[in-house]
C-alpha cells in the first residue's frame, strides 16, 4: 500500500509541472532563408558580391516578445546558406553583418519582417559595404614647379593601401591619374609632386583603400562628397611690380610710412629704406626687419632730425631676391619719395618776464590766446602756461585747446602745480594722432578749475597785442583788455609745422598768427630755419623745446 501511494504522488507530480511549462512544438516557429540582394547588381539567392575574404555572416533577430536570437553562417566562396528559426510573429528585427576573417565588419543591412508562415525568404537589399573612411590632403610648399601634398594618417581597421590621384581635371580617374606607386605604409602621409606647370590649377585627391579594394568619397571636385581638393601652381618668375606709398603723419622726429598691399604670388618680403642721400642702397639703407607678412602695410619710421630731407622707399622683393624700380629719387621709373621732418617751433608771447597777475575765483573761467594759420597743417605737441598760484594745493587749473567756434578739441587732467610762479607744461596725449592737426584758427589757454585761495594767471605786460581772451563761467568770450590789464597771456605752444611731402600746400610754408578780433600781429615761417617776426617791438626770436614725455613744471 506505501508504495501505490508514493507512486500517485511522482504522478501528480508530473502533471502540475507539465501544465507549468507546456512544451513548444515546430508550428511556433518558422524556418527561414535569408537572400541578398546589393546594389544595382540582384544576386542568386544567398550569394555575396563582396570578396571572398568575408568569411562569416552574422544574423540577429529581434522582436518584443521573443528572446534575442545571434547565428553565425560560414561563407563558401562567394555564397552563404543562411537559414534558421524564427518563433512566428509581427515585427521581427533582422540585423545583418558581413566580417572578415580578423572580424572586421564589411557591410551590414537590417530589415523588418512579419514572420506568419511555416517557411519565409527574407530579401536583404538595403546592404551597406563599409568603406574606410577618407582622409584631408593639405599643401605647402607651393612653387613654379610643384607642390608638397600632405594628409592625416587613416583611421581605417582594414587599411591597404593609399593611391594619389592629380589632374587638371575635375574629375579625377583612379587609374589614369594615379601618380607614383600606392603607399602601403599606413604612416607615411606625404608626397612631393614636381614636374608641374606654372599657373595652373591641379586637383589632387587621395584615395584610402581597404583589404576588400573599397574607397569612400566621390572623385569629382566640388560634388557632394567630393575628396577632391584644387591647388594652383605659382606663375612663372616674375619681379612684383613696386606698390603705391603714402606718407602722413609728419612731425618732427617721425612720419608714417604706408603702402598698397602687394599682389605678386612670388612674395618675399617688404624693405624699407632711408637715407639722407638722394640715391639709396637696397642693402646699406635698410631700416628695420624685413617684413614677411604680405597684409602689412604701414611703418612708423622714428628717431629722425627736425626739419631734416629724407629720402625713402618700400621695395617689394621676390622669393629670387628681385625687386622692380630705380633707386635714385627723381630718375625714370623711380620708387624713391622725399620727405622733410616737420619744424618743432614754440609760438607764443612772453619776453621772460612777470609783471602783472590775474586773479579769478570763477570756477570754469578761460584764459586764452588765439592763433590763425591757414596753411600748412600744424600739429600741436604741448602747452605751456605761466602760473602763480597761492593756494599751496594742486588741480586748479588744467590745458584747454577750442577751434574757432569755441568747441573743446582737447582739454587736458588737472594740472599738477607747485606753490608760487613757474611755468607748467602738458604733453598732449591724442588718442587719434590726425586730431592733433590743425589747420584753421584755434585758440590754446587755461581753465580755472576750483575756486581754492585765489588762483593766479601771470601776464606779460611788454606784448601789448590784445590778443588774449577769456571765457567767463557763463560761456561769454570777452577780451582780456576789457579786465583792465594791457597785456596778454604768458603761453607757448609747441608745435609741429608738416614736412614737404604729404602738404596740402607745396611749396614755402607760412604760419599766421593772430587773434581772432584783432589784425595788428603776425608771425611768419620760413625755410630753412624757423624764423619768427612780431610787430611793435617785441623781440626776434628762434625758440625750440624737446619733446616731453610727462606733465612738467619750470621756473
Amino acid at each position: 500500500m506505501k508504495w501505490i501511494k508514493i507512486l500517485i504522488l511522482i504522478v501528480l507530480v508530473f502533471l502540475v509541472s507539465t501544465c507549468e511549462s507546456p512544451v513548444k512544438t515546430k508550428d511556433d516557429l518558422a524556418r527561414i532563408n535569408i537572400a541578398f540582394n546589393f546594389p544595382e547588381k540582384p544576386l542568386q539567392e544567398n550569394a555575396l558580391q563582396k570578396a571572398t575574404s568575408i568569411q562569416v555572416i552574422n544574423i540577429v533577430v529581434e522582436a518584443a516578445d521573443m528572446d534575442r536570437i545571434s547565428e553565425d553562417f560560414n561563407v563558401n566562396n562567394t555564397r552563404v546558406v543562411c537559414n534558421l528559426e524564427v518563433p512566428k510573429g509581427n515585427e521581427r528585427l533582422f540585423k545583418i553583418q558581413g566580417k572578415d576573417a580578423g572580424g572586421i565588419v564589411q557591410l551590414t543591412a537590417e530589415t523588418t519582417e512579419d514572420i506568419l508562415n511555416s517557411e519565409e525568404t527574407i530579401t536583404i537589399n538595403n546592404i551597406v559595404q563599409i568603406s574606410p573612411p577618407p582622409v584631408e590632403p593639405t599643401f605647402s610648399d607651393i612653387s613654379e614647379s610643384g607642390f608638397v601634398i600632405n594628409w592625416n594618417k587613416s583611421n581605417a581597421p582594414d587599411f591597404s593601401h593609399y593611391r594619389v590621384l592629380v589632374s587638371t581635371n575635375t574629375v579625377l580617374n583612379l587609374n589614369s591619374d594615379k601618380i607614383g606607386n600606392d603607399i602601403e605604409d599606413k604612416n607615411s602621409v606625404t608626397m612631393t609632386i614636381s614636374g608641374a606647370d606654372p599657373g595652373t590649377v591641379y586637383y589632387v585627391a587621395i584615395v584610402v583603400f581597404d583589404t576588400e579594394n573599397y574607397y569612400s568619397g566621390n572623385l569629382q571636385y566640388g560634388a557632394n562628397n567630393s575628396i577632391v581638393r584644387r591647388v594652383e601652381t605659382q606663375s612663372a618668375a616674375t619681379v612684383p611690380e613696386p606698390v603705391d606709398v603714402d606718407i602722413t603723419n609728419i612731425l618732427s622726429t617721425s612720419f608714417q610710412l604706408n603702402w598698397s598691399r602687394s599682389n605678386a604670388q612670388n612674395f618675399n618680403f617688404y624693405r624699407v629704406l632711408l637715407s639722407h642721400n638722394s640715391t639709396l642702397h637696397a642693402d646699406n639703407d635698410k631700416i628695420g626687419t624685413d617684413i614677411t607678412d604680405i597684409n602689412r602695410n604701414t611703418m612708423l619710421v622714428d628717431d629722425l632730425m627736425m626739419n631734416t630731407v629724407y629720402y625713402t622707399a618700400v621695395l617689394t622683393v621676390s622669393n629670387t631676391m628681385d625687386f622692380l624700380g630705380s633707386l635714385e629719387y627723381g630718375s625714370q621709373y623711380s620708387i624713391v619719395h622725399k620727405v622733410t621732418t616737420a619744424d618743432m617751433v614754440s609760438l607764443g608771447y612772453d619776453d621772460g618776464s612777470f609783471e602783472n597777475l590775474l586773479y579769478s575765483t570763477a570756477i570754469g573761467a578761460r584764459f586764452c590766446n588765439a592763433f590763425t594759420q591757414p596753411a600748412p597743417n600744424t600739429f600741436i605737441r604741448e602747452v605751456w602756461v605761466y602760473l602763480n598760484d597761492t593756494s599751496g594745493e594742486d588741480g586748479n587749473y588744467r590745458i584747454v585747446i577750442v577751434d574757432q567756434n569755441g568747441n573743446d578739441k582737447f582739454y587736458s587732467n588737472a594740472l599738477s602745480t607747485t606753490y608760487g610762479e613757474q611755468w607748467v607744461g602738458w604733453q598732449i596725449p591724442w588718442e587719434n594722432i590726425e586730431d592733433g592737426f590743425i589747420s584753421g584758427d584755434f585758440a590754446v589757454g587755461v581753465e580755472m578749475v576750483k575756486d581754492i585761495g585765489w588762483p593766479e594767471v601771470g601776464l606779460d605786460q611788454s606784448s601789448n597785442y590784445e590778443s588774449s581772451f577769456y571765457v567767463d563761467a557763463s560761456g561769454t568770450w570777452n577780451s582780456v583788455g576789457d579786465l583792465g590789464y594791457p597785456g596778454n597771456l604768458g603761453i607757448l605752444v609747441v608745435v609741429d609745422i608738416e614736412g614737404e611731402e604729404g602738404m596740402k600746400t607745396p611749396g614755402a610754408s607760412t604760419l599766421t598768427l593772430k587773434p581772432f578780433n584783432n589784425g595788428n600781429m603776425s608771425v611768419d615761417f620760413k625755410r630753412p630755419g624757423t624764423i619768427i617776426n612780431s610787430i611793435s617791438g617785441q623781440d626776434k626770436r628762434t625758440v625750440t623745446i624737446g619733446e616731453k614725455s610727462r606733465i612738467l613744471t619750470r621756473r
